[in-house]
């Protein structure tokens, strides 16, 4: 079930322990149903990795996001967006941990980041 796994995945909760069961919620105590759905966009996030994402810059996944916010519609603006940048993981699965390219990985995504701030 989606919402129950994506409130996992922000959280960092187990599904026994956030308390989110199913996609339909209701009031506890009227059990009068309401729907919680949003929009949502996933970038190169687990389960959403395409070829022509994964060849995407960094920078142009970053603009990708940004450009949602600029977006005239207001009811187009997702309520979440996920944004995977797989270094430094990739270069510490295929250097190690004490490779230099590490730190120049770190530093890249460090200057990624600060186009979205």
């Amino acid at each position: 079930m989606t919402f129950p796994k994506h409130y996992s995945i922000a959280t960092g909760l187990y599904l026994a322990y956030h308390g989110i069961v199913n996609n339909d919620c209701a009031d506890p105590v009227t059990g009068a149903k309401f729907n919680r759905a949003r929009r949502t966009i996933s970038i190169l996030n687990g389960g959403s990795v395409t070829h022509i994402a994964y060849m995407d810059p960094f920078e142009v996944r970053v603009k990708n996001v940004l450009d949602y916010f600029d977006s005239p519609n207001k009811d187009g603006i997702p309520s979440l967006i996920a944004l995977y940048l797989l270094d430094p993981d990739s270069q510490g699965h295929k250097y190690g941990p004490d490779d230099p390219r590490i730190i120049e990985a770190i530093a890249h995504i460090d200057r990624t980041i600060g186009l979205l701030i």
